[in-house]
């Protein structure tokens, strides 16, 4: 049982200095002097204001009034608040917006202004209504007066640096001082890394510039895309700083401009469309591409895009696109879907109730058959791929690490992961051929025991059991861990989903169960021999997806043991099985 954590009652603004220390000691020589004047203002704050200022941008705002401001480690909020205004932290009492103000009325205390200064309303409205009509009705002067009288207004200010400061120590704008209470509480532990200025992630003022300037501009997208003309959306797209070379960048970028061209789609503008979609390489640009010209007309265009995919491209899904499209635009049927990709599909028939769970109803079959299993989808492989490529996951590349608390790599998911470390991937899968298979294990249980309950964004630590991982690692054989591992670090985003339901040992006797699914003859004296089988299951009317195809596809090339199982309903005398071969 873990021993309860009590946090020091101040412990948010610790934090919030260890934020600012980080972020000096990386990106002192890329700060302007009122950045670095922000830190070093802020800890000459006497302890109070500190923990004041950490408390209201911790808060949700933009303004608070001071009657509802109370914390125990602060003695006065009246004094506290004054230090902080005098140090030009917070604006008091300002020409705040009219909304704002009446936002942090009570429903009763609007009811009590509006007869103060004699406003006429409908009084039963909610409070947003309240609020409409008081701005609508009342002299905005008279209102401030009036909440002056009841209590202070307190607005945060150096908020451009402060969030320079969380953008350098996160890597993004949503993350916040929650991450550090996680840890601090011990309800997530994570993995030690270095962190110093030769490999963090913005070596130069610009980058860090570019990232801001694209994120003021998907913040404005966010508040009324579906609001502005096409017009309006080629005028802003227009200020978007041109993209460098740098994986924030380029993701930030190409995600701003995938939305708008999307949008302008929606808007029936094609051709500004396809404009902006020119603009990145961000998937699925080309795609959409495509798929417009064709649209429109310009069969000609569309292909040689899809030439461009077959010839550049190194990602299946837009590979798969690329064939299934020139097919369309050269007029070949292709098979209907789940008739392609499959080699091996077994179709039960049955009667009886199927339940909640058709992977379960499968498993419960495969028991009373005598063959233990595990109901995994993708916790399995992405399990064992983060149990054996800890140490590559975590290694210390430039621009890996913002902060010590990463579940992973900054790049994770971007598409040049694995170049990036293509030396030591390479070296892994190697090793892991060249070693005994005693020795690969043992290196596997070692790394599992180590790190297990350490956050890993491939294992999910409660699903990922030590019984599950044992069975696995003596089941699968090396040559199997290596053409999964190897698929997986081709595109982390797209290979870590679609891995089949089911894992079945079948050398394994399963643990007597009572009741459950009728008695099938499920498991084949061939299969009785495998090692382990991958069984995929779809209920009556699922099909395939595509990156389910992708890795049967790909478990048919490389030999591994794999299956899919349709549930079929019907009358009780139709019952069978059907192996499809």
């Amino acid at each position: 049982m873990k021993t309860k954590v009590e946090l020091a009652p101040d412990y948010y603004r610790e934090n919030f200095i260890t934020l600012l220390t980080e972020v000096i000691s990386l990106y002192e020589d890329l700060l302007h002097d009122p950045e670095i004047q922000f830190a070093k203002n802020f800890q000459a704050l006497s302890l109070p204001p500190q923990c004041l200022f950490v408390r209201l941008i911790s808060r949700k705002g933009p303004l608070f009034r001071s009657d509802k401001l109370e914390y125990q480690e602060i003695p006065s909020i009246g004094d506290a608040a004054n230090e902080l205004y005098s140090a030009g932290f917070i604006s008091r009492d300002g020409d705040f917006p009219l909304q704002d103000l009446l936002a942090l009325l009570r429903k009763p205390e609007l009811i009590s202004l509006t007869e103060e200064l004699e406003l006429l309303i409908q009084r039963n409205e909610k409070k947003a209504a309240l609020i409409d009509q008081i701005g609508e009705l009342g002299e905005e002067s008279e209102i401030a007066d009036f909440i002056k009288t009841k209590f202070h207004v307190y607005a945060p200010l150096r908020l451009e640096a402060l969030s320079l400061y969380m953008l350098l120590f996160f890597g993004n704008f949503y993350q916040d001082l929650s991450e550090f209470v996680i840890a601090d509480l011990g309800i997530v532990n994570y993995e030690q890394y270095p962190l110093d200025r030769s490999i963090r992630p913005f070596s130069r003022r610009e980058l860090i510039d570019t990232v801001i300037e694209l994120h003021s501009v998907s913040e404005e997208l966010s508040e009324g895309l579906s609001e502005l003309s096409a017009d309006q959306l080629m005028t802003l797209i227009a200020t978007v700083p041109d993209p460098i070379d740098h994986p924030v960048i380029l993701r930030r970028h190409g995600r701003l401009c995938t939305t708008v061209a999307r949008q302008l789609e929606r808007l029936n503008d094609p051709e500004s469309a396809i404009r902006v979609y020119e603009m990145t390489d961000f998937q699925p640009s080309r795609e959409r591409q495509a798929r417009i010209h064709y649209k429109i007309g310009n069969a000609k265009k569309a292909t040689e895009i899809v030439e461009t995919i077959n010839r550049m491209s190194g990602n299946e899904e837009e590979l798969d696109f690329a064939s299934a499209f020139a097919d369309k635009i050269e007029g070949k049927r292709r098979p209907s879907a789940d008739k392609t990709d499959v080699s091996d599909t077994q179709v039960i028939c049955i009667a009886e109730p199927i339940g909640p769970s058709v992977e379960e109803f499968v498993l419960n079959m495969y028991a009373q058959a005598g063959v233990a299993g595990f109901y995994t989808e993708n916790t399995l492989w992405c399990g064992l791929f983060g149990i054996a490529f800890w140490d590559i996951i975590f290694s210390p590349i430039v621009g890996a690490f913002f902060n010590p608390y990463q579940r992973g790599p900054a790049d994770l998911y971007e598409p040049d992961f694995r170049s990036r470390r293509e030396q030591l991937i390479q070296a892994k899968l190697c090793h892991i051929l060249d070693v005994s298979e005693i020795r690969w294990r043992r290196e596997l249980r070692r790394t599992y025991r180590e790190k297990c309950g350490t956050a890993n964004a491939f294992v999910n630590w409660k699903y990922f059991t030590e019984e599950l991982f044992s069975v696995a690692i003596k089941s699968i054989p090396p040559a199997h861990f290596v053409a999964v591992f190897d698929r997986i670090c081709s595109n982390i985003r797209t290979n870590t989903a679609g891995f089949p339901d089911l894992v079945l040992f079948p050398r394994i006797k399963a643990k007597r169960i009572s009741g459950g699914a009728q008695r099938y003859d499920v498991i084949t004296e061939e299969d009785r021999h495998l090692p382990y089988l991958l069984v995929e299951v779809k209920g009556p009317g699922d099909q395939l997806q595509k990156n389910q195809k992708r890795w049967m596809r790909h478990f048919r090339g490389v030999g591994v043991p794999h299956r899919v199982v349709r549930l079929k309903k019907v009358d009780s005398s139709m019952t069978s099985i059907q192996t499809l071969r």
